[in-house]
């Protein structure tokens, strides 16, 4: 993993820190390890859960003409599934960099296959949204991609070099 961002090194160090028992980064990564092993008996996340649909659909959060102001009404499923699927990713390839069970990376993986491979499960990433729910709002989809996907990029990243991650898997990701 060379980069300039987050890489071998770095991990180094936050590993260096976990030996010496330095206090809040040994919380943290205690924390880390609850979080990825409750995630180990989840099952994987899937954009069609939210309606049974490949696309993302996604209503405008707010009420138009009033700044800051959330619409009660918005059907936030798909936003959350994306956000539940960034955060799992990104627990588990952490969790993996650091402790270097392979269990982590297999269940990171399994969510990254079953949103991004699997025919009965995968969202089509086609760039755009469909939608909205409801019809006097405009889509606030685009919103929903960029902050809800960070995660499952750096977990991409973060499990680049895992050996059980083959070449076809990684292409059809990519793509």
């Amino acid at each position: 993993m060379a980069s300039c961002y987050l890489n071998d090194l770095h991990f180094q160090g936050i590993h260096q820190h976990i030996c010496d028992g330095t206090p809040h980064i040994q919380q943290g990564y205690e924390q880390l390890l609850a979080n990825a092993d409750e995630l180990l008996n989840t099952d994987p996340v899937s954009i069609r859960s939210a309606n049974n649909s490949p696309y993302l659909f996604a209503d405008a959060g707010y009420i138009p003409g009033q700044d800051g102001v959330l619409n009660p009404d918005t059907n936030r499923q798909a936003s959350q599934l994306m956000g539940t699927f960034g955060r799992s990713t990104f627990t588990l390839a952490c969790a993996w960099r650091l402790k270097k069970d392979p269990r982590y990376a297999e269940k990171a993986l399994s969510f990254i296959h079953t949103w991004c491979i699997n025919e009965d499960t995968r969202m089509f990433a086609t760039g755009q949204v469909e939608g909205p729910a409801l019809p006097e709002n405009s889509p606030s989809g685009n919103i929903t991609i960029f902050s809800r996907l960070p995660g499952f990029f750096t977990a991409c990243y973060l499990l680049d070099d895992y050996r059980g991650w083959g070449l076809t898997a990684h292409a059809r990701v990519r793509r």
